[in-house]
């Protein structure tokens, strides 16, 4: 991730240039332990700069402010409304729209998606996708393994992040999903929520929310009361969103902004 090296090299260059003049200003201090040359007192510097700007980094990106600032034009994560389309003459692979949420892992992996989705039979079930690649342009790649209906298949997203006009940061998504043998695809367009509509809507509804906009109908209480239901091929903890009886927003898209 091109925007990683940049801050990880402008905070080396920081720390290096401020544990420098630190050495300077503490050099009479110094001078008692290591030898008194300018050249031992960079090189000192050197060192302890390089191991700092490298826990400064780790610790600086978990915070999201800062990954938003570091990432801007390619700072895609938080939450997405997919509207998908089907595309004449193939069978689609799914049925129904979904909330998918773009987490940011770690610099070496970049970003995970999890997407909430409905399946035929109205319930709610997940898709883990674990490589999203942003190349130049904002091109996304994308692969995915879905357990929509049966066995997990392989799936493939390709497409391109963009702005719309006004904004400052990426919050529309356009591509195609499809299957790896190329029996059925569909064409996907994705819209960015913003903090303040995901906020707004867990205060109203909890960790239904998803539910509640995806409009799918209750069945009564929660299958697992709540807790983390384990992904079969990840194994990694999703969430179980909770199956209560909400009423889905008629004719309104999210946050009460007109229908997508």
């Amino acid at each position: 991730m091109r925007e990683m090296h940049r801050f990880q090299i402008a905070t080396a260059i920081f720390m290096g240039v401020f544990f420098t003049s630190l050495g300077y200003e503490l050099k009479p201090t110094i001078g008692a332990y290591v030898s008194g040359s300018a050249v031992a007192i960079v090189a000192l510097s050197i060192v302890i700069s390089a191991l700092m700007a490298n826990l400064a980094t780790t610790l600086l990106i978990k915070i999201r402010f800062v990954r938003k600032y570091v990432f801007r034009n390619n700072w895609i994560e938080g939450f997405w409304y997919n509207i998908d389309h089907g595309t004449e003459g193939k069978k689609d692979v799914f049925s129904a729209n979904a909330i998918s949420e773009i987490r940011f892992k770690d610099p070496s992996t970049g970003y995970q998606t999890v997407s909430y989705r409905l399946s035929e039979n109205r319930e709610i079930f997940t898709i883990s996708r674990n490589v999203i690649l942003l190349g130049a342009e904002n091109m996304y790649i994308n692969y995915t393994s879905s357990s929509a209906k049966g066995p997990f298949k392989p799936l493939i997203a390709a497409g391109f992040f963009f702005a719309s006009p006004g904004s400052k940061f990426i919050n529309t998504y356009d591509g195609v999903v499809m299957e790896m043998d190329g029996a059925s695809y569909f064409q996907q367009r994705a819209m960015r929520m913003s903090h303040k509509q995901v906020r707004s809507l867990r205060r109203e509804y909890g960790n239904d929310w998803v539910r509640v906009i995806l409009g799918a109908p209750a069945d009564g209480s929660a299958k697992d009361g709540g807790r983390g239901a384990t992904h079969p091929e990840e194994g990694t903890q999703l969430r179980k969103l909770s199956i209560v009886a909400t009423e889905p927003p008629q004719e309104q898209g999210l946050g009460g902004e007109p229908a997508l």
